[in-house]
């Protein structure tokens, strides 16, 4: 079954009703996207610094962090203050929050949405020091880590973290609707870009421009699939054709 990305309209609308669910229980929530997106506050987040900044005002002295997955891969989490929250109260939000996710991902399209049991802060210390064990500079920032100096997408280096995030987005989508027909404004939108930036990013940082890279991408696929149809025989042919001067030899 192919899945897609959620919507810019599904963000909006997961960031409208965790703010509702803030308001209704006191219990402050947010819900950070592993591919760099942050629902705070009823706004969505993309800009990495604006990321960063929001994280570090968080006051939480004590929080619950629930992973949540779609299908069998980890996709975000979701924290919540969990000071004066019984634990039964944390249960009863983990079922809440992912009923809250069923009503806007279709899991036809978006895939299994499932909220896990919640770590706790401690918990969560554990996995720092296991971070801290693979990076053992002090950087225990997991935002800082996720981009390295220079990231590479192709082949080409791009050295600007938001432009690298964005062709990321549109990258991930393309590859998983390769097999149809794809708009330059449906890619742009899942990558929360104008269809007119998304194109000056993919010409600038991959040399190419939106059509050419798709068309690219859907001919290398072509290729894969015919050199794992081809059979001996065929694919003896295909030398022969090839290298004839080296048949002539053989045989002559």
């Amino acid at each position: 079954m192919t899945t897609y990305s959620p919507s810019q309209e599904n963000y909006r609308e997961l960031a409208h009703l965790l703010a509702r669910f803030t308001s209704l229980t006191q219990i402050k929530t947010i819900f950070y996207d592993f591919t760099g997106i942050l629902l705070k506050d009823d706004f969505v987040y993309i800009n990495h610094s604006a990321i960063e900044d929001n994280l570090a005002q968080l006051t939480f002295s004590d929080y619950a962090v629930f992973p949540v997955s779609r299908n069998i891969q980890m996709w975000g989490a979701i924290l919540c203050e969990s000071v004066n929250v019984s634990k039964k109260r944390l249960f009863l939000s983990r079922s809440y929050l992912e009923n809250l996710m069923e009503q806007i991902f279709d899991e036809d399209t978006l895939g299994k949405v499932s909220v896990w049991e919640p770590l706790t802060s401690d918990q969560v210390g554990q996995i720092n020091n296991l971070h801290a064990l693979f990076h053992p500079t002090g950087d225990t920032n997991p935002l800082q880590a996720v981009l390295a100096p220079n990231a590479v997408i192709a082949g080409h280096t791009i050295d600007n973290d938001e432009a690298f995030r964005s062709i990321s987005l549109a990258i991930d989508y393309i590859q998983k609707n390769i097999q149809r027909p794809i708009s330059l404004n449906e890619v742009a939108q899942r990558a929360y870009l104008s269809p007119s930036y998304l194109s000056r990013l993919f010409k600038k940082y991959l040399h190419v421009n939106f059509i050419e890279y798709v068309n690219n991408q859907k001919i290398a696929l072509a290729q894969e699939k015919l050199s794992l149809t081809l059979t001996p025989h065929q694919s003896n042919l295909e030398s022969n054709w090839l290298y004839p001067n080296q048949l002539l030899h053989e045989n002559f």
